[in-house]
């Protein structure tokens, strides 16, 4: 009798080092697969040890000239200039370095009025392009559903998420991180602490009874700054800080109202697409039963708005399925020709008397006329 083979017998290792010379490595659909010369593709179970790594650098040749790829950013919107970012290090290098600011300035000007680059002071481009356009959460990177950024604390995050990081500081924090820094003594017998508080940004919760956070980083620097001071240092320390905080009040105050004129004109942006493809479908509408030759009764076979409101306005007195017809209608969608094969549109609008055959409605006039 034969003897048996065992389907995993190792191959002998002249035999195994031969096959792994021909291997063939090749890229399909952006994975990595190791195809074997003989022609069968190896599984997962192959030796990782001995596969060769085949590492690509994509490349781009817009990317070899900058002041081309600025020019063409500058027309792009914002968050698709941040995506572009993200693309490799190249890009990345290329689009969050100072020689691209202009193209940054000139993408936001295509999308805001004039002078969004002169209400930050301490955020780059790619920062506010994030807090602006992105509905994500920077902590969970969920989505936020259109909730506005908290702009005085620079982050766009979730309540969850916001009172789980340790980059800010509730009411009842702000005295044992004080005291972590300094003695009590220093801060005048924490009679610094409120001062500091008062122009450290905060921000409050959209969610019912929350507390009031503050930004660690500012409260840290400034009871760094302030510990050792007396009362009159204290007055004039606060002074000029306060000058620089009603200052960024005011920055947030104004891009929040940029960001809810922005979302404004995105909504009538929306309306009015809709509204138009509403009038297009009744074009359409118009154009069919034209073709299956019937016309309206105003002048010259018109059918204008004043004519679709005079046709909704008889479907509404409907007893029987006034809504049914109304939406067939004034869809806001385009028109199929599922709907008009089905003959219900043009049921309704003979049922309702607004459009005849074309040769009775000749007729009529010819009679009318002798």
């Amino acid at each position: 009798m034969p003897a048996k083979t065992n389907k995993h017998a190792k191959q002998p290792k002249q035999k195994a080092q031969a096959a792994d010379a021909l291997a063939i490595l090749s890229v399909a659909g952006g994975k990595r697969k190791r195809v074997d010369a003989q022609g069968g593709a190896r599984g997962k179970r192959g030796t990782t040890s001995k596969k060769a790594k085949l590492e690509e650098i994509p490349t781009f040749a817009l990317l070899t000239v900058p002041d081309v790829l600025y020019k063409i950013c500058s027309y792009l919107h914002p968050l698709a200039v941040l995506y572009l970012s993200r693309t490799c290090k190249k890009a990345s290098e290329l689009l969050l370095s100072k020689a691209s600011i202009r193209a940054w300035c000139a993408s936001f000007k295509s999308v805001l009025v004039e002078g969004i680059h002169d209400l930050y002071s301490d955020m780059y481009e790619p920062r506010l392009a994030s807090l602006f356009f992105e509905d994500r959460c920077d902590g969970c990177q969920k989505s936020r559903r259109g909730k506005c950024p908290q702009f005085m604390l620079r982050v766009n995050m979730c309540d969850n998420c916001l009172y789980k990081s340790k980059d800010f500081l509730s009411d009842k924090q702000l005295k044992p991180t004080a005291l972590e820094i300094t003695d009590i003594r220093s801060l005048d017998y924490g009679a610094h602490i409120p001062v500091i508080k008062s122009l450290t940004p905060s921000a409050l919760s959209s969610g019912f009874c929350t507390q009031e956070l503050f930004d660690r980083a500012s409260f840290v620097g400034m009871v760094k700054e302030t510990k050792g001071l007396t009362k009159n240092e204290l007055d004039k320390w606060s002074k000029e800080r306060r000058y620089r905080y009603l200052g960024l009040e005011d920055e947030c105050k104004r891009l929040k109202e940029y960001m809810v004129y922005m979302k404004g004109c995105a909504e009538q942006e929306k309306v009015d697409k809709r509204r138009a493809i509403g009038i297009q479908r009744r074009k359409d509408i118009a154009a069919r039963f034209k073709e299956a030759g019937y016309v309206t009764e105003q002048p010259n076979g018109e059918a204008g708005e004043e004519f679709w409101d005079d046709v909704l306005r008889t479907l509404s007195r409907d007893k029987i399925s006034p809504s049914y017809y109304r939406t067939l209608i004034s869809r806001q969608s385009p028109l199929t020709e599922q709907d008009w094969n089905g003959g219900e549109i043009l049921k309704c609008l003979i049922a309702c008397g607004k459009v005849v055959k074309g040769d009775k409605l000749r007729g009529e006039r010819e009679e009318n006329r002798i």
